[in-house]
């Protein structure tokens, strides 16, 4: 049976690293009642899932937790995300501003395994997987 390793930071800067197979997380319900049930979600500040890419065989983290976000999605906060060159966005979405900025609301996905993700509009019923490389984010 396939290992995640689970980067957990907390607070104060620092952070672990945990290793648990499909069967121990799901029997906590996902990666972050896993985490929870061994730290108090207070201290944790951010929770990454280290997965591997099935086209091209790369790692990469999977953000699961993080303060901020979790903040936004809770209380149902629009957030604006600045794109650095290069990354710009070219869906069209954000075309008033040639794909700097983006504005969306935070979703998760349900699973073993959550991720964010940018929901549009408070209509949409679903969106993309929230990208964090390269971008600045604030609430607005």
């Amino acid at each position: 049976m396939k290992t995640y390793k689970i980067k957990v930071t907390f607070k104060d800067g620092s952070y672990n690293y945990y290793h648990a197979n499909q069967k121990k997380i799901q029997k906590k319900k996902n990666v972050i009642e896993y985490i929870f049930s061994r730290h108090p979600s207070y201290t944790v500040r951010e929770i990454k899932t280290r997965m591997k890419s099935e086209t091209t065989g790369k790692y990469y983290w999977e953000l699961n937790y993080n303060q901020f976000f979790e903040y936004a999605k809770e209380n149902h906060i629009r957030i604006e995300a600045t794109n650095a060159p290069g990354y710009e966005d070219i869906t069209g979405y954000g075309s008033t501003t040639n794909g700097k900025k983006n504005r969306f609301y935070i979703g998760r996905l349900t699973g073993w395994i959550p991720i964010y993700l940018e929901i549009l509009t408070n209509r949409s019923t679903g969106g993309g997987v929230l990208f964090t490389h390269k971008r600045t984010f604030k609430y607005i």
